[in-house]
């Protein structure tokens, strides 16, 4: 089940290498303003880089709701699932004078 990580583990370290040739491309330092506040100049790079980070830190937190509710409906589901099966089993064995 471990080799289904290795892909995952090369694309880490495709993003990881073209993040520092676009870091090495755009060496140029620009302030940026946000809200009247003025931060302190920093290359490009690491402004994209960084939103690039915090939109993906804040997609992962906002659909992790959404993860665990279908998580708990699989799981509510397959519990329905094996009682059916119990209850299909039992009703398979009884004869039919009993029913």
């Amino acid at each position: 089940m471990k080799w289904l990580y290795i892909p995952y583990f090369f694309l880490f370290i495709i993003c990881l290498f073209l993040g520092f040739i676009f870091a090495e491309q755009n060496p140029t330092s620009v302030p940026l303003e946000f809200f009247g506040n003025s931060l302190p100049p920093v290359t490009v790079s690491i402004w994209v880089l960084g939103a690039l980070a915090i939109g993906a830190v804040l997609g992962i937190v906002f659909t992790l709701p959404i993860v665990w509710q279908v998580k708990a409906m699989v799981a509510k589901i397959n519990k329905q699932l094996l009682n059916c099966q119990k209850e299909l089993d039992k009703l398979r064995t009884t004869p039919f004078s009993e029913r």
